[in-house]
């Protein structure tokens, strides 16, 4: 019976040991498991900060674009009435050209219609 008790008690002890660990077990698997929710809760932050910056990001390169070619189209434009404005300008020197040339004729056949009709005057005159 002695033998018997002993044994018991080298049970009991071992049983006891055992539950100690896996309680001791348990409080680790607790703790891990409190880390890893901790853990995944970050992990969750972190993932919409990054499709938050992803999704701004988006919107400044679009943003982008759309300034590039406002741009583009801004300088064709002025590209455009720059050419305007030399072509008109050298439009309106040709035309000053013209005229002075068409005011020299003008005048030379006024001077030579003057000239007739004082020759005229001055023969019926005289």
């Amino acid at each position: 019976a002695e033998e018997r008790v002993g044994h018991l008690e080298k049970t009991a002890i071992n049983t006891l040991r055992e539950l100690q660990m896996a309680v001791a077990e348990k409080e680790m698997f607790d703790e891990t498991s409190k880390k890893l929710v901790v853990s995944q809760e970050k992990i969750d932050l972190l993932t919409a900060e990054i499709l938050e910056l992803t999704a701004s990001e988006k919107m400044k390169v679009s943003e982008l674009h759309l300034e590039k070619q406002l741009r583009l189209r801004s300088e064709e434009k002025e590209r455009e009435e720059r050419h305007e404005r030399v072509a008109l300008s050298a439009q309106m020197i040709a035309m000053t050209k013209e005229h002075a040339v068409t005011e020299a004729k003008l005048k030379a056949e006024n001077e030579a219609t003057e000239r007739l009709w004082q020759d005229k005057f001055d023969t019926t005159k005289r």
